[in-house]
């Protein structure tokens, strides 16, 4: 499936249009499941919990293939990326960690929401939006630290901090569209 030109939440909302599946998965273009049986995982969680309001948060980390630097474990670990040093297995909060990628929903409540928004430009803060109108249509975001994707995307400072710019562009997106959120 290609969908040139668009930005990843409006690629993102083109996959799940592609799908009919009841339960989708969002996986970053560059993780790979640290296990084969990933998938299954998540659809059994999904089975134990049928309703619309349930969804799966999984855990990324750095691919090791690659040397992690000592910036990269402070990213995941905290830093402006990801925070999983900060939460625990079980319920979180959709608004502070709703990484698309690598979390499973209903599409029910994904469509309902209205999916992506696909203004956002960037890999940036657009899921933090997703996860703010998931949670006020009542998500119940399940965090499962064991579901395991592996992140091949080795980073330096300049690249941090050029991303960085762009969160900052996708931030002020965001509290234009959501002024009573920031």
């Amino acid at each position: 499936l290609e969908h040139p030109g668009g930005g990843p939440a409006a690629a993102r909302n083109a996959g799940v249009a592609a799908t009919d599946a009841a339960t989708i998965l969002l996986l970053g273009d560059d993780t790979a499941p640290a296990d084969p049986g990933l998938l299954q995982a998540h659809l059994e969680l999904h089975e134990a919990r049928p309703e619309d309001s349930y969804g799966v948060l999984g855990r990324i980390t750095w691919d090791t293939r690659a040397p992690v630097t000592p910036l990269m474990r402070w990213l995941e670990n905290g830093g402006p990326q990801f925070a999983y040093g900060d939460i625990a297995a079980g319920a979180v909060d959709p608004t502070k960690y709703l990484y698309s990628s690598h979390v499973s929903l209903k599409r029910g409540i994904f469509e309902r929401v209205g999916g992506f928004e696909p203004r956002f430009p960037d890999a940036a803060i657009e899921d933090t939006d997703l996860g703010t109108r998931l949670a006020d249509a009542g998500l119940e975001l399940d965090y499962h630290p064991e579901l395991l994707v592996l992140h091949d995307h080795p980073i330096a400072l300049d690249q941090s901090l050029s991303r960085a710019i762009r969160v900052g562009r996708s931030a002020a997106l965001y509290n234009e569209l959501r002024p009573e959120r920031p």
